[in-house]
Protein backbone atom coordinates (compact mmCIF):
# COMPACT_ATOMS: atom_id res chain seq x y z
CA UNK A 1 0.00 0.00 0.00
CA UNK A 2 1.26 3.47 -0.86
CA UNK A 3 -0.28 6.71 0.32
CA UNK A 4 1.07 10.03 -0.92
CA UNK A 5 0.15 13.48 0.40
CA UNK A 6 -3.11 12.37 2.03
CA UNK A 7 -4.52 10.82 -1.15
CA UNK A 8 -6.40 7.53 -1.00
CA UNK A 9 -4.04 4.61 -0.34
CA UNK A 10 -3.14 2.58 -3.40
CA UNK A 11 -2.30 -1.09 -3.46
CA UNK A 12 -0.75 -2.46 -6.62
CA UNK A 13 1.68 -5.12 -7.76
CA UNK A 14 4.53 -3.86 -9.90
CA UNK A 15 5.61 -5.62 -13.05
CA UNK A 16 8.49 -8.06 -12.67
CA UNK A 17 11.78 -6.20 -13.05
CA UNK A 18 10.44 -2.81 -11.93
CA UNK A 19 13.18 -0.71 -10.32
CA UNK A 20 11.78 2.80 -9.80
CA UNK A 21 8.84 4.62 -8.20
CA UNK A 22 8.37 8.31 -8.95
CA UNK A 23 6.26 9.75 -6.11
CA UNK A 24 6.94 13.50 -6.39
CA UNK A 25 6.15 13.81 -2.67
CA UNK A 26 6.72 12.66 0.90
CA UNK A 27 7.29 8.95 1.42
CA UNK A 28 6.90 7.19 4.78
CA UNK A 29 8.27 3.67 4.91
CA UNK A 30 7.13 2.12 8.12
CA UNK A 31 4.22 0.98 10.16
CA UNK A 32 2.46 1.49 13.45
CA UNK A 33 0.73 -0.88 15.83
CA UNK A 34 -2.62 0.18 17.27
CA UNK A 35 -3.90 2.39 14.48
CA UNK A 36 -6.94 4.51 15.33
CA UNK A 37 -10.41 3.39 14.27
CA UNK A 38 -11.87 4.92 11.12
CA UNK A 39 -8.97 4.76 8.67
CA UNK A 40 -9.47 3.17 5.24
CA UNK A 41 -9.43 -0.64 5.40
CA UNK A 42 -6.12 -0.81 3.51
CA UNK A 43 -4.35 0.86 6.45
CA UNK A 44 -4.96 -2.20 8.65
CA UNK A 45 -3.37 -4.69 6.24
CA UNK A 46 0.27 -5.50 6.86
CA UNK A 47 2.91 -5.21 4.15
CA UNK A 48 4.31 -8.54 3.01
CA UNK A 49 7.35 -8.31 0.81
CA UNK A 50 10.79 -6.82 0.59
CA UNK A 51 12.15 -3.31 0.16
CA UNK A 52 15.78 -2.83 -0.70
CA UNK A 53 17.99 -0.27 -2.40
CA UNK A 54 15.57 2.55 -1.61
CA UNK A 55 16.57 6.00 -2.87
CA UNK A 56 14.86 9.33 -2.33
CA UNK A 57 16.06 12.22 -4.49
CA UNK A 58 19.11 10.14 -5.42
CA UNK A 59 20.04 9.52 -1.77
CA UNK A 60 20.39 5.89 -0.64
CA UNK A 61 18.48 5.00 2.53
CA UNK A 62 19.98 2.42 4.88
CA UNK A 63 16.63 0.96 6.00
CA UNK A 64 18.00 -1.42 8.63
CA UNK A 65 20.14 1.30 10.20
CA UNK A 66 17.15 3.68 10.37
CA UNK A 67 14.71 0.98 11.57
CA UNK A 68 16.97 0.22 14.52
CA UNK A 69 16.94 3.90 15.47
CA UNK A 70 20.68 4.31 15.02
CA UNK A 71 20.23 7.41 12.89
CA UNK A 72 17.23 9.52 11.94
CA UNK A 73 17.23 10.21 8.19
CA UNK A 74 17.62 13.87 7.33
CA UNK A 75 14.56 13.55 5.09
CA UNK A 76 12.31 12.78 8.09
CA UNK A 77 10.42 15.60 9.74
Amino acid sequence: MLMIDGDEPVSHLSSPGSTELNTDGIVWIGGKDGLPIGLPAAFYQRFVGCLQNVQIDGMDLNLIHHALGLHRPSLCR
